[in-house]
């Protein structure tokens, strides 16, 4: 149902007394290029990774924001995720996830349950595998390469 409401963006601000835009700091939408993140998460199961599934994938709700999108938008990209835990009743992209990642002294206890934890650490791992996997195909395959700018072009 439409309201017939308007908007506009306002990008332009003053700081000091001159103007500044804001322009660049506004995050555009992520274009997700399929080849790219069809690879990345052939390597990451085989390393051991659980994905869901690709309808489940696509519903689960964005739960931050990124400059991805930005970049998306120049070169093919992905936003490659992975699962850290966190202590109960907290979640990644919270202030109370950022306490405990940022205040490890002030946090101990909870650190080996977060970020700072052996398995966030193995997880990162395996994902920074996969994606260095993803670039040397891009890199050698002209074919791979060929199919990832093609989507790019299309979207």
């Amino acid at each position: 149902m439409s309201t017939r409401c308007t908007y506009k963006i306002k990008t332009t601000a003053y700081y000091k007394g001159s103007p500044a835009d804001f322009s660049l700091f506004l995050l555009a939408d992520l274009r997700v290029n399929v080849p790219l993140a069809e690879r990345y998460q052939e390597y990451a199961s085989g390393l051991g990774v659980d994905f869901p599934s690709r309808r489940n994938q696509e519903d689960i709700p964005a739960s931050a924001s990124t400059d991805q999108g930005n970049v998306s938008y120049e070169v093919p990209a992905i936003q490659a995720v992975f699962k850290i835990d966190v202590p109960s009743g907290e979640a990644n992209h919270t202030a109370g996830f950022a306490e405990v990642s940022l205040n490890a002294e002030r946090f101990p206890q909870l650190i080996t349950q977060a970020s700072k934890s052996s398995q966030a650490h193995e997880r990162t791992v395996l994902s920074a595998k996969a994606l260095a996997y993803v670039a040397v195909d891009y890199l050698i395959d002209a074919d791979f390469r060929m199919e990832v700018r093609l989507y790019y072009e299309k979207l």
